[in-house]
């Protein structure tokens, strides 16, 4: 027992991480988590309490073997030299003498484990020795049967009184089969148990995930095993990465099925919107050429859903040669696991619910108290630190130093209660972190500019009060801003330099037609950073 006993409490951690990992993943609720943790806490307890009461118990069962072998030796020499008697006879007597020595000390050992074992038993319950006693001796009559035949079937040994095993064993029996009659006659009393009539999980159709993937039935092997399956691992692994990018702990994806996709599609889902969806060739990995317009030697064309590449469907079995001639080749688990991580990127601003937003408060009150309690809700409401938290991250903006945007807003705040504002104070406090990732080698930026006369155009459209900010630019001026800026981003990602009070407008206009173009303000330039200008973009001109 003392062995399974270590072998089950090493094992408990992995099962609480299965919890975990089945809970983040959407595969069971808050409240089954909770039943699981409760009989996991029991099972430790119990398990914990046998590991100590088993030792126990062996050292006194030791013990007393080693005082059995002492006396009978002690006895043996007693009896040849002190009392004169012969070895046999002096070996028999001391024998059966130490043999009735020791059933009588036994007892005490024997109770000492009997003693253990209620303490095991209850370690684990919440009610009181004498109610958990009488629930497992009168809860069933097998316990009281067995015990009946063990007082009866010693009763048949030579040498011991038969009259009193056999009336104990009578009488154990008797109260056993009473006790059958009595949960015999209970069980025909209850009602035939009738099959619930299926209802409608009302709740849960109406509960919307923030995130969520739905599957083909041709995919749901992928999600096989529970928190153990490949494509949950993936989805596990996702959530940490981004979590640690981001700054902030993302909701579960809840993975179902659904037949109205085909065998092999899936799609993904923010705050029950379809964002996404794409469909994987069985039997396939994706491959990716290396350069524009190579081709593999079979292969299905297709676009790689999370970037948009041009890539093939080739046979598995052609993958590590492709992989060989320097094509990059994924399994259709990492492609849908990249692809879904990149949307979380995109959408992470959406994920960002109130909840999550006092999270990050009450983390960063746990080093700096002071600085939330003078920032919320004094100076700011937490719907306003949320919207800046928002605006951060639908530009990719990591919101890990908290601390640092909280002083920021802290000071703003004095100043103004608009987020577009706030969030431009923000973006400034974190400006090194905003251009480490764009700077070259020996300090330096290489961006584009804006021209003066579009960009003052921007500056002038712009209305601010003191809770919103709105762009009143003219439909020709846009499509300006749009065409000078895609000819440039289409040789590849590139940096835009405009000001401060248009930097926030330009960045919405060009987020939904050049959104892998980053675009930052002067004052997000931090010292010591050279800015080396690739042109100025003027209407469709660079």
């Amino acid at each position: 027992s003392e062995v399974t006993a270590r072998f089950t409490l090493d094992a408990l951690p992995g099962k609480q991480m299965s919890i975990d990992a089945d809970l983040n993943a959407g595969l069971i609720n808050e409240s089954e988590a909770k039943t699981r943790r409760k009989a996991l806490s029991a099972e430790a307890e119990f398990y914990g309490a046998m590991d100590g009461a088993t030792r126990f118990t062996q050292r006194d069962a030791v013990a007393s073997i080693l005082i059995t072998a002492i006396n009978i030796f002690a006895g043996f020499l007693i009896g040849v030299f002190q009392n004169g008697m012969e070895l046999v006879q002096a070996l028999e007597t001391f024998t059966i003498l130490t043999i009735g020595d020791g059933l009588v000390t036994v007892i005490p050992a024997l109770m000492i484990s009997i003693s253990g074992g209620l303490i095991v038993t209850h370690a684990s319950s919440d009610q009181e020795m004498g109610t958990d006693f009488r629930a497992q001796i009168f809860g069933s009559h097998r316990p009281m049967m067995l015990a009946a035949g063990a007082l009866i079937g010693m009763a048949l040994f030579p040498g011991l009184p038969k009259i009193p095993f056999l009336l104990l064993g009578g009488g154990v029996g008797y109260a056993a089969f009473r006790l059958k009659q009595k949960h015999d006659a209970a069980s025909a009393q209850m009602p035939e148990s009738r099959p619930a009539a299926p209802r409608d999980d009302l709740e849960g159709l109406l509960r919307v995930e923030p995130i969520a993937v739905e599957v083909g039935l041709g995919l749901v092997r992928l999600v096989e095993g529970g928190a153990d399956s490949p494509l949950l691992r993936r989805i596990s692994g996702i959530r940490k990465q981004l979590a640690s990018e981001l700054g902030y702990m993302l909701p579960p994806v809840r993975v179902t099925d659904n037949v109205a996709l085909s065998a092999r599609e899936y799609s993904v889902l923010v705050r029950g919107a379809e964002v996404a969806r794409y469909e994987l060739l069985a039997g396939c990995d994706l491959a990716i050429p290396p350069q524009p317009g190579m081709l593999p030697q079979q292969g299905t064309p297709t676009e790689e859903p999370a970037f948009g590449l041009a890539a093939f469907w080739v046979p598995k079995e052609q993958s590590e040669r492709l992989r060989a001639s320097g094509y990059t080749v994924v399994d259709p688990v990492s492609v849908m696991g990249t692809h879904l991580g990149e949307l979380i990127r995109r959408h992470a601003h959406e994920l960002l619910s109130r909840q999550d937003a006092k999270r990050l408060l009450d983390r960063a009150a746990e080093e700096q108290p002071r600085l939330v309690e003078d920032l919320v809700p004094k100076l700011l409401p937490l719907s306003t630190v949320q919207r800046v938290f928002q605006n951060l991250l639908r530009e990719r903006v990591p919101i890990r130093d908290v601390a640092s945007i909280l002083e920021s807003l802290g000071e703003s705040a004095l100043v103004t209660r608009n987020p577009v504002l706030l969030t431009e104070f923000a973006r400034q406090a974190l400006r090194r972190s905003l251009v480490r990732p764009l700077v070259k080698k020996g300090g330096e930026l290489a961006a584009y500019f804006l021209d003066g006369q579009l960009e003052r155009a921007v500056e002038q459209a712009v209305e601010h009060s003191e809770h919103a900010s709105h762009l009143n630019l003219p439909p020709q001026r846009i499509r300006e801003l749009i065409e000078a800026c895609s000819a440039v981003a289409a040789q590849g990602p590139s940096t835009l330099l405009t000001s401060s009070g248009a930097r926030y407008f330009v960045r919405q206009i060009l987020e939904a037609h050049v959104p892998q173009m980053m675009v930052l303000s002067h004052g997000e330039i931090p010292a010591g950073i050279r800015v080396a200008s690739l042109g100025v973009l003027r209407g469709g001109n660079s």
